[in-house]
């Protein structure tokens, strides 16, 4: 899911919006998702990984393309006569409709790179390297570790880094307020650049944990699956 969310103009938020919508609605998520852009391309490996039997999935599979299509055919058929007029306007005017087209299509990838790289700001969080993570859990006081993981995710990999307890990204502030203000916490995940990690840290450090970090390359380093940046 990780790989196929790289290839996301919004691959930032993709594994956590998939992971959201799968958890909410479960294999009714292969219906609904076709009409959520990503979460179509990401929810079959879910399924599978879940251990999904493949009646189950060709089954709301079926469904979901059925329903789709069917939104799609009747709108087509109720707008039958604006798509007409449309598609001649297109047709009479063929270079100025595909430079228009092409602009559109620029424009799109332009904003979606935009918002990018304004969720990327927002992101930026403390770092702990794997290395670093494993001699201060042999020291006397190891820090909280914290895995924000979806529950569907963690379900289809319930590997764990040594200690770690669930959360979630909503719930992480108040899942340590046990815990001093002053306690050493490392949050990971298993999505691209690490960003429900960051969020969760920098919800902590605006709760007044200033001593979160963030797992750098999260679960897939810990395994040594990955190689950190």
């Amino acid at each position: 899911m990780k790989t196929l969310c790289r290839i996301s103009l919004s691959q930032d938020t993709c594994v956590g919006k998939t992971e959201l919508a799968f958890t909410k609605w479960g294999r009714w998520s292969l219906v609904l998702g076709h009409f959520i852009p990503g979460v179509s391309l990401v929810a079959p490996p879910l399924a599978g990984a879940l251990g999904m039997s493949w009646a189950t999935f060709l089954g709301f599979t079926a469904l979901g393309a059925a329903l789709y299509g069917g939104v799609v055919v009747g709108a087509g058929m109720v707008l039958s006569g604006g798509i007409l007029a449309i598609a001649n306007a297109l047709l009479a005017h063929g270079s100025e409709s595909l430079a228009v087209l092409l602009a559109v299509l620029v424009a799109y990838a332009g904003w979606k790179w935009w918002r990018r790289r304004l969720t990327a700001g927002t992101l930026q969080a403390p770092h702990i390297s794997v290395a670093e993570l494993q001699e201060a859990l042999r020291s006397v006081a190891p820090p909280i570790v914290v895995d924000v993981r979806g529950q569907a995710t963690r379900a289809g990999d319930p590997r764990l880094v040594p200690s770690a307890r669930p959360s979630t990204i909503d719930e992480v502030v108040q899942s340590l307020a046990e815990h001093p203000k002053s306690a050493r916490i490392v949050v990971y995940c298993a999505c691209p650049n690490d960003a429900s990690a960051a969020q969760a840290v920098r919800m902590l450090h605006a709760a007044g944990y200033t001593e979160a970090r963030v797992l750098r390359g999260g679960l897939d380093a810990w395994f040594g699956e990955t190689t950190p940046d």
